[in-house]
């Protein structure tokens, strides 16, 4: 993840408004100083992911913790790797997503050509 988002990719369709809508630039312009816009990306992500999981607000002993073992947030907080550089262009993500038209042909080729070439 480097932060690099192309608005015109057509599997990024309304992103942009969804943005817009929601603030995020300015909850970013808050943290700017201290937190990359492709860590950023990446928080909003997560936190977006966590709090629709079910396992979002755990109640123990009484009390409601987000970040209680085995919730989603928790995993990610834990394991979250800091220190991603923004990149200005995104050439080199063109191709990475998937056609749905083209089916399970295309999934796996995408992942075994990107994903597990490692």
């Amino acid at each position: 993840m480097d932060g690099c988002v192309d608005f015109n990719d057509k599997d990024n369709k309304g992103i942009r408004e969804c943005i817009q809508e929601t603030n995020l630039i300015e909850a970013y312009d808050e943290h700017c100083d201290v937190v990359s816009l492709a860590d950023f990306i990446v928080i909003a992500s997560e936190a977006t992911m966590a709090r629709t999981s079910n396992t979002f607000g755990v109640e123990q002993l009484g009390q409601t913790d987000s970040y209680a073992d085995g919730t989603l947030a928790k995993t990610f907080r834990d394991q979250f790797k800091y220190g991603r550089a923004t990149a200005e262009t995104c050439e080199q993500n063109e191709g990475l997503m998937p056609d749905p038209e083209k089916g399970c042909d295309d999934i796996n080729s995408i992942f075994g050509n990107h994903l597990f070439k490692y």
